[in-house]
């Protein structure tokens, strides 16, 4: 075994004993015995932090424990440019959307191919997910790398909700993407 594998294999399982400490019964031991220093270096395979894995997780306790202990946890991201919040925005989980956005996270950060966190619920119809996210000041007209807005996404997945939603919070339905196409499929 490689030291990389080694190094991979040490950060799942420091990522795996801090999820288990809010599972077990003897969950304060474990959680007291891990440092600042180990959580805030340790990654998985794909560059989750300790707050990344509780973030998509969905465990509110853990999370709120691991911003305690390193603020900047909130805007770091992962080897996809996605922070805590995308991962929590993935899986629906509003309760940590509403905590992060509480919290100073950035609401309008973007992953490795221009995705905020609005783009991400409107791929995945998260209808609520959505609404948290503009009732927090999630950009409406941002574009991901293929100029995309939410509202295109959202639209051609024909998630007429979020399509409303994304309506009332002002949403420029002019613009285009890279293929010169708007969000109700109108070339130029």
């Amino acid at each position: 075994m490689s030291s990389g594998q080694l190094w991979q294999q040490t950060d799942i399982l420091n990522c795996s004993l801090v999820l288990a400490s809010f599972a077990s019964p003897f969950g304060l031991v474990v959680k007291e015995t891990l440092t600042l220093m180990k959580l805030s270096l340790s990654r998985t395979e794909s560059g989750n932090t300790a707050l990344h894995v509780a973030s998509k997780s969905g465990h509110l306790s853990l999370v709120k424990y691991l911003v305690e202990l390193d603020r900047n946890g909130l805007n770091t991201p992962n080897y996809e440019n996605e922070t805590p919040l995308h991962l929590a925005t993935l899986n629906g989980r509003d309760y940590l959307v509403t905590y992060f956005a509480e919290n100073g996270c950035n609401i309008n950060a973007t992953s490795a191919n221009g995705a905020t966190c609005l783009h991400v619920a409107c791929e995945n119809g998260h209808n609520t997910t959505v609404e948290c996210l503009l009732k927090h000041g999630a950009e409406v007209n941002a574009m991901n790398c293929a100029n995309q807005t939410p509202l295109h996404i959202a639209a051609s997945r024909g998630l007429t909700k979020i399509v409303e939603l994304i309506f009332l919070h002002k949403a420029n339905f002019s613009l285009r993407d890279k293929e010169g196409i708007t969000a109700f499929w109108q070339r130029p």
